[in-house]
This record gives C-alpha cells, structure tokens and sequence, in this order.
C-alpha cells in the first residue's frame, strides 16, 4: 500500500562505506510530526533505470527520492522544503537541486552556456567546490532536466530502461516527465542543500553512451510531435 506520509530513499548501491554516510546524512534530517521515512538500498542493478524501477516497486511512499549513494544531504529542513514544494505544485513531477532550462543539442546539460545551468551543490573531487549557477525564482525554477545525484518525484513514471548503464538516465526520466505534462524543476536553495563526494567519479562511458540516448530522445521528441 502506497502511503502519502511515507517519503522513501532509492539508490543503487556498489560501496557500503558511502552508503553508510549518505545513510547518516538522512538520518540527521528533521522528520515532520505525521511523516515516516524509509530507505530502499538497491544491489546488483543491471543499470540505474534497472535499480531505481526495482526501487520505486519496492517503496512505501507516494514521495520519492532517488539518491546518489555519494550524495550527502545537508539541508535538515529537506523533507519539510520536499513537501512543501509537492503540495503547493500539483504540476510539479520532479525536483532536483542542480540542472538546465533547456536541453542542447548534444544532450549533455553540464557543457551549456552558464545563463541555461540553474541551481547550486557542493561538489568534493580534489577538494570541496560550491559549484552555483543561476538563481531559480521562488520554490522552484523550470527545468528541462536535473543532475541525477537528487531526483525528488510526487509520481510514478517508469524509468526508461532502454537507457542501459548509469548515465543520461537522469535526463531521459527529465524527458519522459515532460512528455507526461509535468513540470520538473529546480529546488529554490538560500544555500547548497547536497554536497556530492564524487571523488572517484570520472566522465568514462558518457560518450559511449551518448549515441544511444540521442537515438531513444529523437523518437520520444518525435512521438510527441504526432
């Protein structure tokens, strides 16, 4: 039975020792008096649309958040902010903290003009970085998609498992919420709510993957022109 004051955490998990601190990290977050949450650790996925469709079955909550085992959140008024923002947007499909208004050609959001990124997170490689682009507007900024590390959902769309591996999952599920006629957007921030320790991460298979993404954003772009 889903339940609309439970809020349930998805990620896919490879490291037990990040985990652990992103685990901590949620266990830190002040808790509204009427609200559970609950933690949904997904092993062995096949790919990150794979795990997160395995994840969304298994949770409780009609409140959802797709989570980065290496994202760590800081803002403890986050699921107060979370709920807030669902309830007063019915529209609103899907929140992240770091994205762009619009999507480029060459399907890779990060590589835009500064004026199309919005949002702010504190990123850990060599040391910590505020990383902070454009202001969103009060509540949330429209998006065309956001960084996978923090996907916060008030519905359930399937994730598109043509897209194989662990990358552009993120902007595909951006896509396929948009088709569906909602808003996804940027959470308004006074400051960074996520910090991600992305230390050992690298840019390795993004181009390998890109063809195919390209290739499955073409027809659903197409199929909603018909």
């Amino acid at each position: 039975m889903i339940s609309e004051t439970t809020i349930s955490f998805i990620s896919c998990v490879s490291n037990e020792t990040l985990y652990e601190q992103c685990l901590a990290h949620i266990q830190q977050l002040s808790i509204p008096s009427d609200i559970s949450i609950e933690t949904v650790p997904i092993y062995n996925a096949t790919s990150m649309t794979a795990g997160y469709n395995e994840g969304m079955k298994k949770a409780k909550g009609t409140y959802k958040v797709y989570l980065h085992q290496d994202a760590f959140i800081l803002n403890q008024s986050f699921l107060y902010d979370l709920l807030f923002l669902f309830h007063n947007n019915k529209k609103l499909g899907l929140f992240g903290v770091i994205g762009a208004r619009q999507l480029p050609d060459h399907g890779m959001w990060w590589q835009s003009p500064y004026e199309n990124k919005i949002g702010k997170i504190i990123e850990v490689r060599d040391t910590y970085t505020q990383t902070t682009c454009m202001e969103t507007t009060y509540m949330y900024g429209k998006a065309a998609c956001v960084d996978g590390l923090l996907m916060a959902t008030q519905y359930d769309l399937s994730w598109p498992e043509a897209i194989k591996g662990w990358h552009f999952y993120d902007t595909a599920q951006c896509l396929h919420f948009s088709t569906h006629d909602y808003d996804v957007g940027i959470a308004h921030q006074p400051s960074p709510w996520v910090i991600h320790y992305c230390k050992t991460s690298t840019m390795k298979g993004y181009y390998d993957a890109l063809p195919a993404f390209q290739k499955w954003r073409s027809l659903i772009e197409e199929s909603t022109k018909t």
